[in-house]
């Protein structure tokens, strides 16, 4: 992203529009996003090359003055979403391309998303699929190589969302034949 400011007029309250805007705009287009990664392209914006406190605050009261229809939803704390956005009827899931600003720490992925690619994995399966098969195949799509604890949770998680709806046997799964659109 381009230079829209300095890091003199990031704390200026009448650039307070101009953040809220990128935020705005980048939600818009990344989200779901992980509300750090979604402030560090702002911050990048005005000069800034990371995030600390005074500038996680600045971009959190920018976001705030976003009229509420119109303002990303902030969700569990670390995902903005569109306001057009519903996290239980989003089917989607973004699978990194070849260039390496594309690829995302599994922590970055919201597990609606994890759960919409494990989803695109048990339709094409046939009968039951071993969890752990499920996190790794789950876990490629989105060119994830090393499954340490944290990615394992965070894999762990976007399963269980999914889960939801699935015929459960053990440590196995299967879409239930309801499963439908309602995932």
């Amino acid at each position: 992203m381009s230079a829209l400011g300095s890091k003199q007029g990031f704390y200026d309250p009448r650039e307070i529009g101009a953040l809220a805007e990128r935020i705005q705009s980048v939600v818009d287009v990344q989200g779901p996003v992980h509300v750090d990664e979604a402030f560090r392209s702002v911050a990048r914006c005005w000069g800034y090359a990371g995030l600390g406190s005074q500038i996680k605050l600045q971009l959190h009261q920018a976001l705030g003055s976003i009229p509420l229809d119109d303002r990303p939803q902030l969700l569990g704390g670390k995902w903005l979403w569109p306001a057009s956005m519903t996290p239980r009827t989003w089917r989607r899931f973004r699978v990194p391309g070849a260039e390496q600003a594309t690829h995302r720490k599994a922590e970055h992925i919201p597990s609606e998303e994890i759960a919409n690619a494990a989803r695109t994995i048990l339709e094409r399966a046939i009968g039951w699929v071993e969890r752990v098969e499920l996190a790794k195949e789950t876990a490629q799509l989105f060119w994830i190589r090393r499954l340490g604890r944290n990615v394992s949770a965070c894999l762990d998680a976007g399963i269980e969302v999914l889960a939801e709806h699935c015929d459960v046997d053990g440590s196995r799964l299967r879409l239930k034949e309801s499963a439908g659109a309602d995932v």
